[in-house]
């Protein structure tokens, strides 16, 4: 499969070529807007999740109107067979996509008692599992205290104590796991992406089989991306869609940059 791009030595076009267990065949139902926005995020969720959900599981996803989150919660809610899911948000629209993409619950972060919200709706179990992709050391700390005993702790990305680039700081997350009994996992896929010719052939089953999935289950409804924005193309544009997701004035689901707007919005029969 080829992408339409920037050639890397600048002008006006060019073509990407993308590594065969990183595509997949995009169902005729299926928007190419919607097939292009899936992908990275459903294989974020999918990584931490597709092996440790197990059916009748009771599972907390943070930040469920997040661009992650919101396939997170389908995917433990409608595809894994979790008993319950739990979420949370801040703002009426993100607490609104994480009920709409399937939690039973869903708490607000900056006004409730989560953990005391959580020990109440599991009889004072906690959760079996947490998937954390919040980025946020507080959130962190948070999500912690809501693992039972013996349960798994999964956070995407750099993890706690370095959610900035600048400096590495002490948490109380790995502290508060090990009372408890729970397992940490880390999961990053970046470099998945940008050094797919290091990854084994464990690693490069495990996406294939995720990019599969993920266009199977879209088409079958269990999950899908919500797009809460596009932006244009443009140097400009994609700048400032950025500073806004870093400044947190957030777009729930995800945001979408369009090269082609006729061919983001169509749909086309058997088309990769």
């Amino acid at each position: 499969m080829t992408a339409a791009g920037s050639h890397p030595a600048g002008g006006e076009g060019g073509y990407a070529l993308a590594h065969r267990f990183l595509t997949a065949r995009k169902p005729p139902s299926l928007s190419f807007l919607d097939a292009a926005a899936l992908p990275m995020c459903f294989l974020s969720a999918f990584a931490g999740l597709h092996k440790a959900v197990q059916t009748g599981d009771t599972v907390y996803v943070p930040g469920g109107g997040g661009g992650v989150g919101h396939l997170a919660v389908q995917m433990a809610a409608r595809a894994l067979g979790a008993r319950m899911v739990v979420s949370s948000g801040s703002t009426p629209q993100s607490i609104a996509l994480a009920r709409q993409s399937g939690a039973q619950h869903v708490f607000d972060y900056k006004h409730d008692d989560i953990a005391a919200d959580i020990a109440r709706l599991t009889d004072g179990r906690g959760v079996d599992l947490v998937f954390d992709a919040t980025y946020s050391e507080q959130g962190f700390v948070e999500s912690a205290k809501t693992v039972r005993r013996g349960g798994s702790w999964i956070v995407l990305g750099v993890g706690p104590g370095r959610t900035t680039r600048l400096a590495e700081t002490h948490s109380p997350v790995d502290a508060i796991l090990a009372e408890r009994g729970a397992e940490r996992v880390d999961v990053n896929l970046l470099r998945y992406f940008s050094e797919p010719g290091t990854l084994d052939g464990e690693a490069r089953a495990l996406l294939r089989q995720g990019m599969d999935l993920a266009m199977e289950w879209a088409e079958q409804g269990l999950v899908v991306p919500h797009i809460g924005r596009t932006i244009d193309s443009a140097v400009d544009a994609i700048n400032a869609g950025l500073q806004s997701l870093k400044s947190g004035h957030g777009v729930v689901g995800k945001v979408a940059v369009i090269v082609d707007r006729d061919l983001a919005l169509g749909t086309s029969p058997g088309a990769p």
